[in-house]
């Protein structure tokens, strides 16, 4: 499942982008249990990991586009107006 440049553990695992940029699954557990509608629901490994890896290519393609936005601007760093502006358009191509 790991791909060059990604890395996928079991247990309480970081799903890593590259060096910095990682995800526990335990949290990413945590955020989606809040959100089931009934505490009976149950979560697989692999769903897990998955939404981990969704959640993380999520995270990367929106920072990817505030740094364009950012340099489109010459701003010497990225910044929340960068990815406010992207933001729209970003929630529609997801």
């Amino acid at each position: 499942m790991a791909q060059s440049g990604d890395m996928a553990q079991s247990g309480d695992a970081h799903v890593t982008a590259a060096p910095g940029a990682t995800f526990k699954e335990r949290t990413v557990e945590e955020l989606l249990r809040l959100h089931f509608s009934s505490p009976r629901t149950r979560l697989s490994a692999d769903g897990l990991r998955l939404a981990t890896l969704a959640l993380r290519l999520y995270v990367r393609e929106a920072a990817l586009r505030a740094a364009d936005q950012a340099q489109l601007t010459l701003a010497p760093s990225v910044g929340l107006e960068h990815l406010e502006k992207v933001l729209p358009q970003w929630l529609l191509d997801v």
